[in-house]
């Protein structure tokens, strides 16, 4: 039977750095994988097979396909249904051991649970504040791109004088979307982490891995089967690459959001692999 580990997280939580580790064990996690980009110019470790499906049920649900939505999905179409199931089958018949992630896989957890019955999982935590700094952040770089590389001259000599301005300003704009896009990917990892046996699953973060990499690796090994081969963690954690934290608080018009979001993180906490394992 084919062993299977499932990334699961939030976007911006550290998965890409986390399954570029994992796939540097030895861990297949997909044969055409999405390139890298202007927000994450290490790769993004996703394989195209996952994501072009997910991004066609969102569709298909008139929802956006990047999956920045608030709940997660309730597949209503039997072909979806259908070629969810395959593409699970069918990379379990060609790999004895392989490995996904996409963090729109939060959207449909109770689908791969019942398609991978016996999937394991590794499940990343990031605290909210940098998670939607980091989002805030990406969606202006990518509008700062539109700018740089515009060929009408007039409009980039102003974008410069505009350009702070608008940073603050999608701050305004989109910090409380995001913060609700948070809470709810991590309500959905909560859900399934109290539903799904201990023993199936480890919840870490990027910055624990630092210390904690080897024992990770040895439950992958030692109590699930994988055959793979530690690699040190700290050539592929690269804290330059970890943009600057922005106070979040001051755009959210809604405090009880934050208040929300703090009791979701200290919960997930309980079950994180370093509190279980110093205990």
């Amino acid at each position: 039977m084919s062993k299977v580990l499932i990334i699961l997280g939030m976007h911006r939580s550290g998965t890409s750095l986390v399954t570029n580790w994992l796939n540097k064990c030895g861990l297949n996690v997909g044969d055409s994988l999405v390139e890298e980009g202007i927000s994450n110019t290490e790769g993004h470790y996703e394989d195209w097979d996952f994501v072009k499906l997910h991004e066609d049920i969102l569709k298909a649900h008139n929802e956006p396909s990047t999956g920045l939505i608030e709940k997660p999905v309730k597949i209503t179409s039997r072909y979806h249904l259908e070629k969810l199931k395959m593409t699970t089958v069918f990379k379990s018949r060609v790999y004895e051991q392989w490995g996904f992630k996409d963090p729109r896989t939060c959207l449909f957890i109770p689908y791969y649970q019942e398609a991978l019955p016996n999937a394991r999982y590794i499940v990343i935590l990031r605290d909210f504040a940098p998670v939607v700094s980091s989002l805030v952040k990406r969606d202006f770089l990518q509008m700062d791109y539109h700018y740089v590389r515009r060929v009408n001259k007039v409009m980039q000599f102003l974008w410069r004088f505009r350009k702070e301005k608008m940073f603050y300003k999608y701050y305004e704009l989109l910090s409380e979307k995001y913060l609700r896009v948070w809470i709810g990917y991590n309500e959905a990892i909560l859900d399934f982490i109290k539903k799904e046996p201990p023993d199936n699953y480890v919840l870490i973060n990027y910055k624990m891995l630092l210390k904690n990499a080897e024992d990770v690796v040895g439950v992958l090994k030692n109590d699930w089967g994988f055959d793979l081969e530690y690699y040190d963690y700290g050539k592929v954690y690269k804290p330059g690459l970890i943009s600057k934290l922005i106070e979040l608080e001051p755009y959210i018009s809604d405090k009880s959001l934050i208040q929300k979001a703090n009791a979701l993180m200290k919960e997930l906490e309980t079950y994180s692999f370093e509190r279980e394992k110093n205990q």
